[in-house]
């Protein structure tokens, strides 16, 4: 058993290291210490483990242990649309990370939290299909919506799908909350841990925020939910797309338009992984 001083405030110098550094590197910092231990104030105890140094390495770093949290969700038709395919627009195999955040977000929305998905699981075989609809947004030519007339759009979307998303929750800079989400903080002690809770608790109640859609409004799903175990992810699915939309608002809550892309994005037994 050792004594080491862990009080940051006991050294002159900011700690060196930071909530990437590994655990050899903590372990290293804190032997080298050992000779100002004895003449500063506020000791600690610690076991020389790989277990309890990382616990005193979260505790300095204000790191709180990580919530995540999952669904599934299927539907008779979805479009996640490819930017680069104009007029006709043709679906991706896979939600965005965009579109998964907000599927997840459509359940339970916090400002105090913020929602990461990393990772989703396509569990049915992807089938590709002719889509035709009437369009009356605002892509109309000016003679057209003076007129008040649309036009047939033709796309090609995905049809009986399914999907398992993942994310990891992480908590909102506390500069960037309002005030009514401040006083929602204040009244919990780990804001990830209450959305967790909450998140699960409507997910089984069949309870939203808003209602998910499978990339287009009109394409609602079918099924919203916990895991079920008959599906698994489709191992004979293996894609690379050599570009794939990431985020359209990039810096997430009010902020302006700026689309980002991720290069050679694989797909991978089934499984296309959102991490950068």
């Amino acid at each position: 058993m050792l004594i080491f001083q862990a009080m940051n405030n006991c050294y002159d110098d900011p700690l060196p290291f930071h909530e990437g550094s590994g655990l050899k590197h903590f372990r290293s910092f804190l032997l080298k210490r050992t000779n100002l231990l004895f003449i500063k104030k506020g000791f600690v105890l610690c076991f020389l483990c790989d277990r309890l140094v990382k616990k005193t390495k979260n505790v300095i770093l204000g790191v709180k242990k990580m919530y995540s949290i999952e669904l599934e969700i299927s539907a008779p038709s979805a479009m996640w649309t490819r930017p680069d395919t104009g007029d006709a627009p043709v679906s991706y195999p896979a939600p965005t990370y965009a579109a998964a955040k907000g599927i997840l977000e459509s359940i339970l929305w916090l400002q105090s939290v913020n929602v990461v998905p990393v990772r989703v699981e396509i569990c049915k075989p992807l089938i590709f299909q002719n889509y035709t609809t009437n369009y009356g947004g605002p892509l109309r030519k000016s003679k057209s919506m003076n007129k008040g007339a649309g036009y047939q759009l033709l796309a090609t979307v995905l049809i009986d799908v399914c999907y398992r998303i993942y994310a990891d929750l992480y908590p909102q800079h506390q500069g960037q909350l309002s005030d009514k989400a401040l006083t929602q903080v204040h009244r919990t002690t780990n804001s990830t841990h209450a959305y967790k809770d909450m998140f699960d608790r409507r997910l089984k109640r069949g309870q939203c925020f808003s209602i998910p859609c499978m990339g287009w409004k009109e394409f609602v799903p079918d099924y919203v939910g916990v895991l079920r175990d008959e599906n698994k992810p489709c191992e004979d699915i293996n894609l690379e797309l050599p570009s794939m939309l990431h985020q359209t608002f990039s810096k997430g809550l009010n902020s302006e338009y700026s689309p980002t892309y991720r290069q050679n994005v694989k797909i991978v037994n089934g499984v296309l992984d959102y991490a950068e």
